[in-house]
C-alpha cells in the first residue's frame, strides 16, 4: 500500500495570508484562533496517541451514514474516497472501510488544515481499510481542494462530523464549491450536518471547558513558536 503527502499548495506558516488571518481574528471585538492552530494541537494529540474526538450524534451519523451507502449508493463502485477534514468525526473511517469492502476504490485522499494532522488521519483511514494508495493534503477547502489530474473516478466525497455547518455561512458556501468544482457526474458527495434547532445555549460543563481551554492554549503555545515567540 502506498502513502504519501502533497503539500505544494500549502502556504508557509509565516506567509502574509496566514499572518494576516491571524491579525485579523484576533483583532476582532470578539477575538477567535483561526482554525488551522487548532488544528495543529489536535494532530499533535492524535500523534502522542490519542483518540479521535466524538462528538454528541456520532452513533447517529453512523447509522445514516451506512443506510445512505446501503439505500441511496447501494450500485455505486467509487475509485476514489476524498475525506474532507476527517478529523471531525471517526464515522469517515468507517464509511472509507464500508466503500473499500466494494473493491473498488483505488485511491484514498484525507484533507486537512494541517499536515500532520491530514496524515495522522490518512494512515489511520487506511490502517482501517484495504486501498491500494493514500494520500495526505493540507489545504483549506473552503478555498482550494488540490486533487492529482489522475485521480480516480467515480469518486465518493465524505464531509462528515459537522465540517460544513461549523464554518461561517459564507465559508459553507465557498466549501461546496470548491467540491462541485472537483465533481463531474457521477461523482457523489456524503454530507453529516447537525440540523437541530438550538433553543437556548447550553453552558460548558467544567470538564468541557478545561478540555476547551486546554485546547485553545495548545494553539496559543503553536502560534507564539510560529512567529519566533
Amino acid at each position: 500500500m502506498a502513502h504519501s503527502l502533497a503539500l505544494g499548495s500549502e502556504r508557509s506558516v509565516l506567509s502574509p495570508d496566514i499572518a494576516g488571518e491571524l491579525r485579523d481574528a484576533l483583532g476582532r471585538r470578539q477575538k477567535e484562533l483561526p482554525a488551522r492552530w487548532l488544528a495543529a494541537v489536535d494532530a499533535a494529540a492524535l500523534r502522542e496517541g490519542g483518540a479521535l474526538a466524538t462528538h454528541e450524534y456520532e452513533s447517529l451519523e453512523r447509522e445514516l451514514g451506512l443506510a445512505v451507502l446501503r439505500d441511496q449508493l447501494p450500485a455505486a463502485r467509487p475509485r476514489g474516497v476524498v475525506c474532507i477534514q476527517p478529523s471531525a468525526s471517526s464515522v469517515n473511517l468507517m464509511l472509507a472501510d464500508a466503500l473499500c469492502q466494494r473493491g473498488s476504490v483505488m485511491s484514498i485522499r484525507a484533507a486537512e488544515l494541517d499536515s500532520k494532522l491530514a496524515v495522522e488521519m490518512v494512515e489511520r483511514i487506511a490502517s482501517s481499510s484495504n486501498c491500494e494508495s493514500s494520500s495526505a493534503v493540507a489545504c483549506d477547502c473552503t478555498i482550494e481542494l488540490p486533487l492529482p489530474d489522475r485521480f480516480p473516478r467515480p469518486r465518493v466525497y465524505l464531509c462528515l462530523g459537522n465540517v460544513l455547518g461549523a464554518t461561517t455561512a459564507v465559508g459553507a458556501v465557498r466549501l461546496l464549491r470548491v467540491l462541485r468544482t472537483t465533481m463531474i457526474p457521477g461523482d457523489s458527495l456524503v454530507l453529516g450536518l447537525e440540523a437541530r434547532q438550538v433553543v437556548a445555549t447550553r453552558a460548558l460543563s467544567d470538564e468541557e471547558f478545561e478540555a476547551s481551554a486546554s485546547r485553545h492554549l495548545g494553539a496559543l503555545a503553536v502560534v507564539n513558536t510560529a512567529v519566533g515567540g
